[in-house]
């Protein structure tokens, strides 16, 4: 039987295999999924709880408000072989009477773990253990689920998990990826703080150092030790697009080879530990070989990226240390991580701007190139699978303003009616998206880390509907809409945009941002003005 008893988080593999573990052992087994939420739940979409005949079970649909009950329906399904959904909401009795107190609302799929059912929960296990990608669908009313493998997951109904509609009926995409894997290079105290709390956090975590005195075991209870130098070391894990590398020794024997592998590589984090004349240093060296500076580039340790900085903020110890310079976290600008759902970007550049004056205020040129660019190239530089311009006032004049940018346009020929026509033109051009983020093309300060910042967001928040930075207790734009809430933007009409029916909607992440340009629009030529002067 699979060893279970670790602190840390019992992770999808960890629950396939005690599933698989049971049932050839000749148990009868039934899994239960998390298939919808809505509001509070406590766990996302794809969650498993696995129960075996004598009612042992392992992992969890609630966080523990309602798995009596769903334990009690799964040994009815090994009994009988019929597949149930249930349901639990805040307004249910039952739910009341089994514990969802929380507010929020959870749809729980069980079906009997048989033969064939077996067979593909084997596939999907080695697709992950080998870390690539896959994707179970399943059809609620018990037909024959299917399997999509990593190289085929674009041929799959959606790219994210959740309920969906494929050939007439409802089924349930459960997508399945590697855990997320951080290898520390330096076996430093740092490392000693921050592997077990990657461990808890759900990080494969592997500490790697050829100094034997560093990396010793009794330094590192229970975190796995790799004591070779890390250009042997690194290749062999695997530098993949679910690894991360922090690089925290100052040493750049060990450092510099460990660096160079990552950047190179698909990892969607790179951190070095260091002040700015440590980062300086490291860069002159790591491009002395004729290596690309403009390739790399340091992270602030503020602002919305996907790349934190690596190390305390300074200061965090003694006053005599607040003036050393910030830690950093540089990336290899070229390779971004690709987004984990599809989300659209929408640029609305459909509206007259009538307070502005005569002129379209988004082609009036600022530095060089017209205002609305400011907007496109925030949303090309982001993790944005692509971006959709609404055009409809000028819009032969927008479109040639644009060229040569890899956009594609959504005309609004109802554009004088107001925002929700625009707004409706590029949802439906982004209909087979997770979500958009609808940005506004007078909006010039909206930088492409705060795009990426709102999918991450949205990413790490399952089942929410929107994402909304907030400033100072303001919401802001851009925001960020998912495939849900689609439906309810289609009832605006006229100059309405979005703003009242998130104001009353549940499910709404908000995303505190210390930048005014999320509040900072072109209306009037002083705008314009304040603009040029900075």
């Amino acid at each position: 039987m699979s060893d279970l008893s670790s602190a840390a988080p019992v992770n999808d593999a960890d629950i396939l295999r005690q599933a698989m573990d049971w049932r050839r052992m000749g148990r009868g087994v039934a899994v239960a999924t998390v298939v919808e939420t809505f509001g509070s739940a406590p766990r996302p979409p794809g969650a498993h709880l696995v129960v075996e005949e004598s009612g042992l079970f392992c992992g969890s649909v609630s966080a523990g408000c309602v798995e009596g009950e769903v334990i009690s329906a799964a040994l009815d399904c090994i009994a009988d072989g019929a597949p149930r959904l249930l349901e639990f909401g805040v307004a249910d009795e039952t739910a009341w009477r089994v514990g969802l107190s929380c507010g929020g609302r959870i749809a729980v799929h069980v079906e009997r773990l048989d033969d064939a059912r077996l067979a593909l929960c084997a596939e999907a296990h080695a697709e992950i253990a080998a870390r690539r990608a896959c994707a179970l669908l399943t059809p609620l009313d018990g037909g024959a689920a299917r399997l999509f493998r990593e190289g085929a997951l674009d041929a799959a109904p959606a790219a994210h998990t959740g309920l969906v509609t494929a050939e007439g009926q409802r089924v349930f995409l459960n997508i399945y990826r590697p855990a997320p894997r951080l290898l520390l290079v330096g076996a430093v105290h740092v490392a000693q703080a921050l592997a077990p709390m990657a461990g808890l956090a759900g990080f494969d975590v592997v500490v790697i150092d050829p100094r034997e005195v560093y990396a010793a075991a009794a330094r590192f209870p229970g975190v796995r030790l790799d004591p070779r130098w890390p250009d042997e070391a690194l290749p062999e894990h695997g530098l993949d697009a679910y690894t991360a590398v922090a690089v925290l020794t100052h040493d750049p024997k060990i450092d510099d080879p460990a660096l160079r592998l990552a950047l190179e590589s698909a990892c969607f984090y790179v951190g070095a530990l260091g002040s700015r004349a440590t980062h300086r240093r490291r860069l002159e060296r790591l491009t002395a070989d004729g290596g690309r500076r403009a390739g790399f580039r340091a992270r602030p340790a503020q602002g919305a990226h996907r790349s934190r900085h690596c190390g305390r903020k300074p200061g965090g110890n003694r006053r005599r240390h607040s003036r050393r310079a910030h830690p950093r976290a540089w990336t290899e600008t070229p390779a971004r991580r690709r987004a984990l759902v599809n989300i659209a970007a929408i640029v609305l550049a459909a509206g007259q701007g009538r307070r502005f004056g005569l002129a379209n205020k988004l082609l009036i040129e600022v530095g060089g190139r017209p205002l609305l660019h400011r907007a496109v190239e925030a949303a090309l530089g982001s993790r944005a699978a692509r971006t959709i311009v609404v055009t409809g006032h000028d819009t032969a004049a927008v479109e040639t303003a644009l060229a040569g940018l890899p956009v594609g346009f959504a005309p609004n020929p109802d554009f004088a009616s107001g925002m929700a026509g625009s707004l409706q033109a590029g949802l439906a051009a982004a209909a087979d998206a997770d979500g958009v983020v609808v940005l506004l093309g007078d909006m010039p300060g909206v930088t492409a880390g705060l795009v990426d910042a709102l999918i991450d967001a949205f990413e790490q928040a399952p089942g929410s509907l929107a994402v909304i930075p907030v400033r100072k207790g303001r919401r802001g734009n851009p925001v960020l809409l998912a495939r849900a809430f689609f439906p309810r933007l289609q009832t605006l009409a006229g100059d309405t945009g979005a703003r009242g029916l998130l104001a009353e909607a549940e499910g709404v992440v908000e995303m505190r941002v210390d930048d005014d340009a999320i509040l900072t629009d072109v209306d009037a030529p002083d705008d314009l003005l304040a603009l040029t002067r900075k």
